[in-house]
């Protein structure tokens, strides 16, 4: 097997993504080779079709306050800002008090990453790509690339490989190489269908809000059994503006029909969580980088982690 030393996955740690700017975005990730050493990383969407966002389709509204919930007067969810300079950030181990609320209006799910282990189709498909170019694919291309949307990725692909102007060939390169690791699939990362399962037990609506384009969220969905889990799924490819832009999360609410500042959303990124919360929602962070700071409202180890089902409100429910 192949070594790329400095990105194994072998130790359990993860790589989330950061920033992007391109109105059609894209997350590159990226995951276990075939050889003896694995890369962990990056994520970039595949190509896939422009169009309207998914129908809405009508969904159950969860139990709102009941008496002595932890929800607020308006009956938004009461859970305090991360913790200020200097102070350690909650994790699974150290939960701050009064971060519990009742069921939320709805729970929103990143996919890459967080949901789906969409890791080792993207590292395969990276590192295809360099060969073919007569480059090696290494951990600073995954540092450097992570979190890039279409058309900054496009820029960096072009310098990193040295064809300048061919930039947007290579990322419709990469986009095709990954459509075909996806179809051979992928898994949901660890306790994500139990947790779906208690949501969905709860009557608690659940939507997916994903940089990545139509046509590979369609694709890996589908392939690890858990598209019609969810009433609604966003596109990076269906609003204006991807990841850390708001819109996203936005339009899964709007479309689920709940205030934004009603739900909670679950992401793994710095990227992410920047938008959850600028569209004013509770956020639950998974770090694909254990080492990483989200500037989550609770930050756990996975989503079998108990403080992601105390955070949800599902404590007394599991």
């Amino acid at each position: 097997m192949v070594t790329v030393d400095g990105c194994g996955r072998g130790d359990g740690r993860r790589r989330v993504a950061s920033s992007s700017t391109r109105p059609t975005g894209a997350r590159h990730a990226g995951g276990e080779l075939d050889g003896d050493d694995v890369v962990a990383g990056v994520r970039q969407p595949p190509l896939g079709r422009q169009g309207p966002a998914p129908p809405r389709r009508d969904v159950a509204r969860p139990q709102r306050a009941r008496p002595g919930s932890r929800l607020g007067a308006t009956g938004r969810l009461t859970v305090p800002l991360p913790s200020p300079p200097g102070v350690p950030r909650p994790t699974s181990r150290s939960v701050r008090s009064g971060v519990v609320p009742d069921l939320p209006a709805a729970a929103v799910f990143d996919n890459d990453g967080l949901l789906l282990d969409t890791e080792e189709a993207w590292t395969r498909a990276e590192v295809r790509l360099f060969e073919a170019h007569g480059s090696t694919f290494t951990p600073a291309h995954k540092r450097e690339l992570i979190g890039s949307s279409h058309v900054v990725a496009a820029g960096k692909l072009a310098v990193m490989l040295d064809q300048p102007g061919q930039g947007e060939a290579l990322v419709d390169e990469l986009d095709a190489l990954v459509m075909e690791e996806g179809r051979a699939g992928v898994v949901p990362r660890p306790g994500a269908v139990a947790l779906l399962d208690a949501l969905d037990g709860a009557g608690v609506p659940l939507a997916v809000a994903s940089n990545s384009r139509r046509a590979f969220l369609d694709l890996v969905l589908g392939g690890a059994g858990l598209a019609d889990r969810f009433a609604v799924t966003v596109a990076g490819d269906e609003v204006a503006a991807p990841k850390p832009a708001p819109d996203l999360y936005l339009e899964a609410c709007r479309q689920l029909g709940v205030p934004a500042t009603d739900a909670v959303a679950l992401e793994d990124s710095p990227t992410g969580v920047a938008a959850a919360r600028a569209a004013g929602m509770v956020v639950l962070g998974v770090p694909y980088l254990e080492e990483l700071e989200l500037d989550a409202h609770v930050v756990a180890s996975s989503l079998a982690d108990p403080a992601i089902h105390v955070a949800l409100g599902l404590d007394d429910r599991r």
